[in-house]
């Protein structure tokens, strides 16, 4: 069985996690992203970090914490990070590591790895200056859920995500059947795959429930949403599925 991975990039982790289960993976990008020309607002959002008050730096994305990485000069955004007093959240393991990984500690993160759950966890702790590094086109839930609770959000776009503007080769491939599932891990990439198959025959696996409230904006319906986005429990769910669907 072959499952077909379309984000614009990190796929080796999922398809390392569906190999280990015995699926067949190929990786087409519907997706393509690129650094956004703002090192201004990268500054900005350095030198928030480095202000003194209450203040959280808060990841939803790996690739935000990436690409701000990419618009500073070496060694600037571990150097932040390193200021006292800084606290820290991310949406996801996945996210935790990689700040982790930048010298962050006591990363907070929700039950649930999804936007509204990491906004109402925030919106729990005192008022405070809250360092958001966005994509293009990111959910609103987190800045509009900590605006209303009285937080100072600084928000600055550090990526751009734009859906290919090529024929995907796998759109073919779908047509003649040769794939059992795709894997979305996004509204985006919800919206990509479905401009280039619009009645999709193949099984829709969403990594969370955000981007399958996406799927039903177009009068679709995921037939299995994993209950964390992690590499792991995805490809798990995945497995579970087609087990009980081929018993």
């Amino acid at each position: 069985m072959k499952v077909l991975l379309i984000r614009p990039n990190r796929n080796e982790v999922d398809a390392a996690e569906l190999e280990k289960l015995g699926f067949e993976v190929e990786v087409d990008p519907y997706l393509e992203i690129a650094s956004a020309p703002n090192q201004a607002g990268a500054k900005r959002l350095l030198e928030t970090l480095r202000s003194p008050g209450e203040r959280w730096l808060v990841v939803t994305s790996t690739n935000a914490l990436d690409f701000w990485g990419r618009l500073l000069a070496p060694g600037e955004l571990e150097s932040a990070i390193a200021t006292p007093g800084l606290r820290f959240a991310a949406i996801g393991s996945q996210t935790k590591k990689q700040l982790e990984e930048l010298g962050a500690k006591a990363v907070m993160v929700p039950g649930r790895a999804d936007g509204a759950s990491l906004a109402q966890l925030l919106a729990m702790e005192p008022v405070a200056r809250v360092v958001i590094p966005s994509g293009s086109i990111a959910m609103r839930d987190i800045p509009d859920t900590l605006l209303t609770h009285g937080f100072e959000v600084i928000s600055e776009v550090v990526y751009a995500t734009e859906q290919k503007t090529t024929t995907p080769s796998s759109v073919a491939a779908i047509a003649r059947g040769e794939f059992c599932a795709v894997l979305l891990r996004s509204p985006s990439a919800v919206r990509a795959f479905l401009s280039f198959n619009p009645k999709p025959n193949l099984v829709l696996c969403c990594a969370g429930k955000t981007t399958a409230a996406e799927l039903e904006k177009f009068g679709l319906s995921a037939d299995l949403v994993s209950q964390s986005p992690d590499p792991d429990v995805v490809a798990e769910a995945v497995f579970d599925y087609f087990r009980v669907r081929n018993s």
